[in-house]
Protein backbone atom coordinates (compact mmCIF):
# COMPACT_ATOMS: atom_id res chain seq x y z
CA UNK A 1 0.00 0.00 0.00
CA UNK A 2 1.40 3.40 -0.97
CA UNK A 3 0.16 6.63 0.52
CA UNK A 4 0.24 9.15 -2.30
CA UNK A 5 -1.17 12.15 -0.46
CA UNK A 6 -1.15 11.70 3.33
CA UNK A 7 -4.12 13.01 5.24
CA UNK A 8 -6.66 12.84 2.44
CA UNK A 9 -7.99 9.32 2.92
CA UNK A 10 -9.49 7.78 6.02
CA UNK A 11 -9.00 4.04 6.26
CA UNK A 12 -10.53 1.43 8.55
CA UNK A 13 -8.57 -0.30 11.29
CA UNK A 14 -8.37 -3.50 9.27
CA UNK A 15 -6.33 -1.87 6.53
CA UNK A 16 -4.04 -0.20 9.07
CA UNK A 17 -3.47 -3.58 10.75
CA UNK A 18 -2.81 -5.19 7.36
CA UNK A 19 -0.28 -2.49 6.41
CA UNK A 20 1.57 -2.67 9.73
CA UNK A 21 1.69 -6.48 9.59
CA UNK A 22 3.11 -6.36 6.05
CA UNK A 23 5.64 -3.73 7.10
CA UNK A 24 6.82 -5.85 10.01
CA UNK A 25 7.07 -8.96 7.78
CA UNK A 26 9.13 -6.95 5.28
CA UNK A 27 11.54 -5.84 8.01
CA UNK A 28 11.85 -9.39 9.32
CA UNK A 29 12.45 -10.81 5.81
CA UNK A 30 15.14 -8.20 5.19
CA UNK A 31 16.63 -8.87 8.65
CA UNK A 32 16.25 -5.19 9.51
CA UNK A 33 14.33 -5.46 12.80
CA UNK A 34 17.48 -4.63 14.76
CA UNK A 35 18.13 -1.50 12.69
CA UNK A 36 14.73 0.19 12.86
CA UNK A 37 14.20 2.85 15.56
CA UNK A 38 12.74 1.78 18.89
CA UNK A 39 9.81 4.17 18.51
CA UNK A 40 8.82 2.49 15.22
CA UNK A 41 9.06 -0.95 16.85
CA UNK A 42 6.86 0.31 19.68
CA UNK A 43 4.35 1.81 17.23
CA UNK A 44 4.15 -1.44 15.25
CA UNK A 45 3.69 -3.45 18.45
CA UNK A 46 1.04 -1.05 19.82
CA UNK A 47 -0.96 -0.95 16.58
CA UNK A 48 -0.97 -4.73 16.32
CA UNK A 49 -1.95 -5.10 19.98
CA UNK A 50 -4.73 -2.52 19.86
CA UNK A 51 -6.24 -3.59 16.55
CA UNK A 52 -6.12 -7.35 17.19
CA UNK A 53 -8.65 -8.19 19.87
CA UNK A 54 -8.90 -11.95 20.36
CA UNK A 55 -11.00 -13.94 21.07
CA UNK A 56 -13.74 -11.81 19.52
CA UNK A 57 -13.96 -11.78 15.78
CA UNK A 58 -13.26 -8.18 14.89
CA UNK A 59 -13.53 -6.44 11.51
CA UNK A 60 -9.88 -5.38 11.71
CA UNK A 61 -8.79 -8.99 12.05
CA UNK A 62 -11.16 -10.20 9.37
CA UNK A 63 -10.18 -7.58 6.78
CA UNK A 64 -6.48 -8.21 7.46
CA UNK A 65 -7.03 -11.98 7.18
CA UNK A 66 -9.07 -11.54 4.01
CA UNK A 67 -12.27 -13.01 5.46
CA UNK A 68 -14.07 -9.70 4.92
CA UNK A 69 -13.12 -8.51 1.45
CA UNK A 70 -12.08 -4.86 1.20
CA UNK A 71 -14.79 -4.27 -1.39
CA UNK A 72 -17.40 -5.21 1.21
CA UNK A 73 -16.03 -2.61 3.64
CA UNK A 74 -15.92 0.01 0.88
CA UNK A 75 -19.49 -0.83 -0.15
CA UNK A 76 -20.67 -0.52 3.46
CA UNK A 77 -18.97 2.86 3.93
CA UNK A 78 -20.50 4.11 0.68
CA UNK A 79 -23.98 3.04 1.80
CA UNK A 80 -23.54 4.57 5.26
CA UNK A 81 -22.41 7.90 3.81
CA UNK A 82 -25.06 7.85 1.07
CA UNK A 83 -28.56 9.33 0.93
CA UNK A 84 -30.28 6.90 3.25
CA UNK A 85 -28.09 7.24 6.37
CA UNK A 86 -26.08 10.41 5.61
CA UNK A 87 -23.23 9.60 8.00
CA UNK A 88 -19.97 11.51 7.89
CA UNK A 89 -17.04 9.44 6.62
CA UNK A 90 -15.52 9.47 10.11
CA UNK A 91 -18.80 8.19 11.58
CA UNK A 92 -19.01 5.45 8.96
CA UNK A 93 -15.49 4.31 9.85
CA UNK A 94 -16.39 4.20 13.53
CA UNK A 95 -19.36 2.00 12.65
CA UNK A 96 -17.10 -0.29 10.59
CA UNK A 97 -14.42 -0.42 13.29
CA UNK A 98 -16.80 -1.08 16.19
CA UNK A 99 -19.44 -3.12 14.36
CA UNK A 100 -22.40 -2.29 16.64
CA UNK A 101 -25.22 -4.81 17.00
CA UNK A 102 -27.46 -2.87 19.38
CA UNK A 103 -29.02 0.59 19.15
CA UNK A 104 -27.31 1.50 22.42
CA UNK A 105 -23.90 0.81 20.88
CA UNK A 106 -24.84 2.85 17.83
CA UNK A 107 -25.91 5.82 19.95
CA UNK A 108 -22.48 5.79 21.59
CA UNK A 109 -20.84 6.14 18.19
CA UNK A 110 -23.07 8.70 16.47
CA UNK A 111 -23.88 12.11 17.91
CA UNK A 112 -27.52 13.15 18.20
CA UNK A 113 -28.61 9.80 16.78
CA UNK A 114 -32.18 10.03 18.04
CA UNK A 115 -32.63 13.39 16.28
CA UNK A 116 -31.02 12.18 13.06
CA UNK A 117 -32.63 8.74 12.64
CA UNK A 118 -35.81 6.99 13.63
CA UNK A 119 -35.57 3.68 15.47
CA UNK A 120 -36.58 1.87 12.28
CA UNK A 121 -33.76 3.55 10.36
CA UNK A 122 -31.31 2.67 13.15
CA UNK A 123 -32.45 -0.95 12.90
CA UNK A 124 -31.90 -0.89 9.11
CA UNK A 125 -28.40 0.48 9.67
CA UNK A 126 -27.63 -2.29 12.18
CA UNK A 127 -29.01 -4.91 9.78
CA UNK A 128 -26.79 -3.55 7.01
CA UNK A 129 -23.71 -3.69 9.23
CA UNK A 130 -24.60 -7.22 10.30
CA UNK A 131 -25.10 -8.30 6.69
CA UNK A 132 -21.85 -6.81 5.43
CA UNK A 133 -19.52 -7.50 8.37
CA UNK A 134 -21.17 -10.39 10.17
CA UNK A 135 -22.51 -10.48 13.68
CA UNK A 136 -20.00 -12.44 15.72
CA UNK A 137 -19.18 -11.41 19.25
CA UNK A 138 -17.34 -13.30 21.99
CA UNK A 139 -20.63 -14.06 23.73
CA UNK A 140 -22.20 -15.57 20.57
CA UNK A 141 -20.06 -18.66 20.93
CA UNK A 142 -20.99 -20.18 17.58
CA UNK A 143 -18.08 -18.86 15.49
CA UNK A 144 -20.21 -18.14 12.41
CA UNK A 145 -19.69 -14.76 10.84
CA UNK A 146 -23.05 -14.49 9.10
CA UNK A 147 -21.74 -12.28 6.33
CA UNK A 148 -21.91 -14.59 3.33
CA UNK A 149 -22.41 -12.89 0.00
CA UNK A 150 -22.45 -14.61 -3.36
CA UNK A 151 -20.17 -12.05 -5.02
CA UNK A 152 -17.39 -12.28 -2.42
CA UNK A 153 -14.59 -14.76 -2.13
CA UNK A 154 -15.24 -17.35 0.57
CA UNK A 155 -11.58 -17.87 1.42
CA UNK A 156 -10.65 -18.01 5.08
CA UNK A 157 -14.15 -17.75 6.52
CA UNK A 158 -13.59 -20.85 8.64
CA UNK A 159 -10.57 -19.22 10.26
CA UNK A 160 -12.65 -16.53 12.02
CA UNK A 161 -12.19 -16.56 15.74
Amino acid sequence: MKIKDPGTQQIPNGLVLHHVTELEAKYIAQKRMNTIPDNLKAAIRDVKTNLSRPPTVHPADQVAAGTIPKKRVVRLVQRLTGREFKLLPSEALMVVNHRPILREELSGLLEELEDRMSEEKQDRLLELVSKELGRVRADDGDGANGADDEDDEGEGEDEAG
